[in-house]
């Protein structure tokens, strides 16, 4: 299926986002006592990777042109910042740790496929993005994820 217009890219892209991040919650929120161990990243890594691909399906970019683990991880890293070390202490306390993840991992998720999404509308390389770039990138991510919040 091909779409042509910015609306209909914008919903698609917002339907793949939010599916991909309550998956991504999904499995943080059911393994967060095993957070600090990487536990949960066994599972998000390829639902986020999944969603990147779907993205970069919107531009019709091939398979070897948006996966790389190297794009998941440069996404990550500033995404997650201090969340990373939150999600691992808070994880263990049962329930509490429970939502506590499933609700971070949901943001992130969010937060990173607006990020990845941007830079598939801007046609810029990801492999090639600058660190400040990416921050950049992450900041509209951050500020596109609000907004439609705010929407919703």
């Amino acid at each position: 299926m091909t779409y042509t217009s910015a609306s209909s890219d914008d919903q698609r892209a917002s339907d793949i986002i939010h599916n991909s991040a309550i998956a991504a919650a999904a499995a943080s929120g059911g393994l967060a006592q095993t957070a600090s161990l990487g536990g949960d990243n066994a599972l998000i890594i390829p639902i986020v990777s999944g969603m990147i691909v779907a993205l970069g399906q919107l531009y019709g970019l091939s398979l070897e042109k948006v996966v790389n683990a190297s794009i998941v991880g440069e996404f990550m890293k500033p995404a997650l910042g201090i969340t990373g070390a939150t999600k691992a202490i808070v994880g263990l306390i049962p329930i509490i740790g429970n939502v506590s993840n499933a609700f971070i991992t949901f943001r992130v998720t969010k937060i990173i496929g607006w990020a990845v999404y941007s830079v598939f509308k801007d046609q810029k390389d990801i492999d090639k993005l600058k660190p400040e770039e990416i921050q950049a990138y992450i900041k509209t991510g951050k500020s596109l994820e609000k907004r439609l919040e705010a929407a919703n």
